[in-house]
């Protein structure tokens, strides 16, 4: 089994996902590969906040596992220089790398690259030929100074030359690839019809043509008539823009499915010779130069552009709706298989340290010797393997745990892989499997399970810590039951009484802080008990009391001490619960109080309100605390009762 390595700094640009479908696309049936997709970012650079985190990632892939690295260079070259970048990825140098659209020029890399200037030189020609254009205007992307955008300069100016035209200096814009650069650009030099001065614009990319056209509308422009408009990249942008836009289209998918024909033929002919490969570029003629009629039928394009698109965002609601209800790692494991069918992904596999670590962005990321198995999910089957004391294993020396190597993953296939970081903290990696090419949309869905599954490994490790506190605090409720049962029960409900919850509650928040637990103290008020009393009688007042402590008793935990206050009042200690936690408690109340009201055939509806605040070793005095949840619960029946009003 080989396993391939590929590297790309952004999941969510069209470039970068075009050449990664091309190599999906080669890949797709090969059993006997590994494909191992990541999204980079760069080291000690972040342009979020913790960026930085993602070349974990090319550090993994860069352990003895991996035989060989495909690089998407030219998705990185907006953020680095060429020098800077080949100084970072310097290392991988000692396995085959091929890198997609630059030439590495370094011993042991080969490439994928386009030749424009041909390209360049048709186009211009059928400018001059076809649509008697003399005055060629130049958008660039010298800005940012990478060897893509002067390649594509001097191959402009290279096909005026050829075609007998002059090159006029004045005539280059400087953008930056961005729709907003070209506006930019034309705003600071063209600001009325008198400084047109050219019948086209060229521009360095599709974004910028886009850009471009933008600007001539809000003139009041018209394009192709007036001013002819071609970009480059061959983007959805071009397609679908109105006019549809003329473009080079540099057969971005082949690109990528060339490097990895080139990639595999390395490694399965390793004595071979192998040179680099070249991408033939076309023209894709459309409105923008005059060359299609009005209705060149991109509507359909459009409409499935925005079914794919509304797909997406029912997905991504989809997973927030039902990772916010999981907390441990097996919650969401479970919830992971009722959601994964719509993400493209076949398995999910994520292996955590025993302790995640700060990674500070100046800091080099160095791949730990150990990292544990915990979670394996098969979407196909519904199975899944929930194991906090799983495997342990190097991950110099494989990516997948000997258990999964021998049954679920024995067989190639294409994995996209991401690390598992929480701010500063790094917990280890998720490896998915990969039914189809959905680059940006695994990247923002991977983006969230990353943060799921890093509070899902703490919120584990809290219940583990919190079992540890389980023996004494069931010690400590059974003395102080035994002792005093008389003057600390509550007699309607079996709870504690005011005087019996003060003392347990207040000793098992001391308790918590000192092992440096956190927690929740709740105030909760049943709502609507004097209309009870007044409609039905005080025996269905005491009714609902019983019942709700009885709700109260099946929501929270055995370990969790619950009490009455007074009539209709009650309070909660929980060690080990935040307030993340706390809307999902909220809806399974809700839900025994619908079952008991239909249970007891009530003449009115069970429900209680519920306040919360959240104590720390540098909050412990159960009084402040309770008068804080109360607060909470305060606001809580403004909003419920701002809602009833507006109903």
């Amino acid at each position: 089994m080989k396993n391939i390595a590929i590297f790309a700094y952004n999941f969510t640009v069209e470039y970068t996902t075009s050449v990664l479908k091309g190599i999906f696309r080669f890949f797709k049936n090969r059993d006997d590969v590994r494909i191992f997709y990541a999204q980079t970012k760069l080291p000690n650079i972040s342009i979020g906040f913790f960026e930085y985190q993602y070349w974990a990632a090319a550090e993994f892939l860069n352990t003895n596992f991996i035989d060989e690295v495909i690089v998407v260079s030219n998705s990185y070259f907006y953020y680095i220089s060429v020098e800077d970048f080949l100084r970072t990825i310097s290392p991988f140098f000692k396995k085959k790398c091929v890198s997609v659209g630059f030439d590495l020029k370094t011993d042991n890399s080969y490439c994928t690259e386009t030749d424009c200037k041909d390209s360049y030189d048709e186009i211009i020609g059928h400018l001059k030929s076809v649509h008697g254009c003399t005055r060629f205007a130049f958008l660039s992307a010298n800005k940012l100074g990478s060897e893509e955008a002067l390649e594509r300069y001097e191959a402009y100016k290279s096909a005026l030359k050829n075609h007998g035209l002059v090159f006029d200096e004045s005539l280059v814009f400087d953008g930056a690839f961005t729709s907003s650069s070209a506006r930019e650009e034309l705003a600071r030099r063209v600001k009325s019809r008198d400084d047109i001065n050219f019948d086209v614009l060229l521009c360095a990319n599709d974004l910028m043509a886009v850009g471009c056209i933008d600007y001539f509308l809000s003139m009041g422009v018209a394009v192709p008539d007036e001013v002819k408009i071609v970009g480059f990249d061959n983007t959805s942008h071009a397609a679908l823009c109105n006019p549809s836009i003329t473009t080079i289209d540099p057969s971005i998918g082949q690109q990528g499915y060339d490097a990895a024909e080139l990639a595999l033929s390395l490694l399965e002919t390793p004595d071979a010779p192998a040179g680099n490969r070249r991408t033939s570029l076309q023209i894709r003629y459309r409105r923008s130069c005059g060359c299609n009629p009005v209705g060149e039928g991109t509507n359909m394009n459009k409409y499935h552009s925005l079914l794919s698109y509304y797909d997406d965002i029912n997905g991504i609601d989809f997973l927030f709706d039902f990772v916010r209800g999981a907390s441990s790692l097996a919650e969401i494991a479970e919830s992971l298989i009722k959601i994964g069918y719509m993400f493209g992904f076949s398995t999910l596999t994520a292996c955590m340290y025993d302790e995640p670590f700060a990674l500070k962005q100046s800091e080099h990321f160095d791949v730990p010797d150990s990292v544990r198995f915990v979670m394996h999910v098969n979407l196909d089957s519904g199975k899944n393997i929930v194991d906090e004391n799983g495997e342990v294993f190097n991950p110099h020396e494989k990516l997948i745990p000997s258990c999964l190597e021998t049954e679920e993953l024995k067989d190639g296939g294409q994995f996209v892989f991401q690390p598992i970081f929480l701010g500063e903290y790094h917990y280890g990696y998720i490896i998915c499997k990969l039914r189809r090419p959905a680059f940006a949309m695994n990247s923002v869905v991977l983006k969230i399970l990353a943060s799921v599954l890093s509070q899902g490994h703490n919120y584990s490790k809290t219940l583990r810590r919190v079992e540890s506190l389980n023996s004494a605090n069931r010690e400590l409720q059974s003395n102080n039951i035994a002792l005093k049962k008389q003057s600390t029960t509550d007699e309607l409900t079996g709870l504690l009484n005011r005087r019996g919850f003060s003392a347990n509650a207040q000793k098992l928040v001391s308790f918590a802080a000192e092992m440096q637990m956190n927690g929740l103290v709740c105030f909760a008020d049943l709502d609507g008990l004097k209309q009870i009393n007044d409609t039905f009688g005080h025996d269905y007042g005491d009714l609902a009391i019983k019942l709700q402590a009885k709700v109260l008793r099946t929501a929270f935990r055995q370990t969790d001490i619950i009490g009455r206050l007074s009539g209709d009042e009650f309070g909660i200690v929980s060690v080990g619960m935040d307030l993340s936690h706390l809307e999902k408690m909220r809806r399974k109340i809700a839900e025994i109080d619908a079952a008991l009201t239909k249970e007891n055939n009530l003449p009115f509806d069970l429900s209680i309100s519920l306040g919360a605040t959240a104590f720390d070793d540098t909050m412990t005095d159960l009084g402040e605390l309770l008068k804080l949840a109360d607060d909470d619960l305060y606001e809580q029946k403004k909003i419920h009762h701002s809602r009833m009003d507006g109903a």
